[in-house]
């Protein structure tokens, strides 16, 4: 994800939701200590399903016309601001 890199493969999942990822396992962020300290596993793992849902990317792409590589950056965004450090 954005400057932390593709090490966890969220950015790719977003960009091609067949990327087999597995919807989202944050438990690497918690081991690099990445993930912001008053986050859980149990919590980032949920931001995350909701993050890279169909519905999330669709609302975007679809309702505002944004581009697929615009919605992965928002989503990614997203993300980054949400749960990591």
């Amino acid at each position: 994800m954005g400057a932390y890199g593709a090490d966890y493969c969220v950015g790719e999942r977003l960009r091609d939701q067949g990327s087999g990822c597995g919807g989202g396992k944050p438990r690497p962020y918690k081991e690099q200590d990445l993930l912001r300290p008053d986050v859980s596993v149990t919590e980032a793992g949920d931001v995350l399903w909701v993050l890279t849902s169909f519905e999330s990317f669709d609302l975007p792409y679809t309702g505002r016309g944004l581009s697929t590589d615009a919605v992965a950056d928002l989503l990614t965004a997203t993300a980054d601001r949400a749960l990591l450090r």
